[in-house]
């Protein structure tokens, strides 16, 4: 059975690797693959392609994520 972390990580929204761990000799440590900024620019550009705005306008709200988010988190 596929977890919720494992479908994450297919999608590639999460980063794992296996460590050691003393209980069950190894583990999945998982970690973001990517930054709130770039997961936040992708979620933008991916609902701009769905509403059809143009690339112009793309670029212009990722350029107002990319600068105007800093401070906001």
């Amino acid at each position: 059975m596929t977890t919720a972390l494992e479908r994450l990580c297919e999608r590639g929204v999460l980063d794992r690797r296996r460590e050691p761990c003393p209980l069950t000799r190894s583990a999945w440590r998982y970690t973001p693959a990517l930054t709130r900024q770039a997961l936040l620019i992708q979620a933008v550009e991916q609902l701009c392609g769905t509403l059809g705005i143009s690339n112009v306008e793309r670029q212009q709200m990722a350029a107002v994520v990319r600068h105007g988010s800093q401070g906001v988190w």
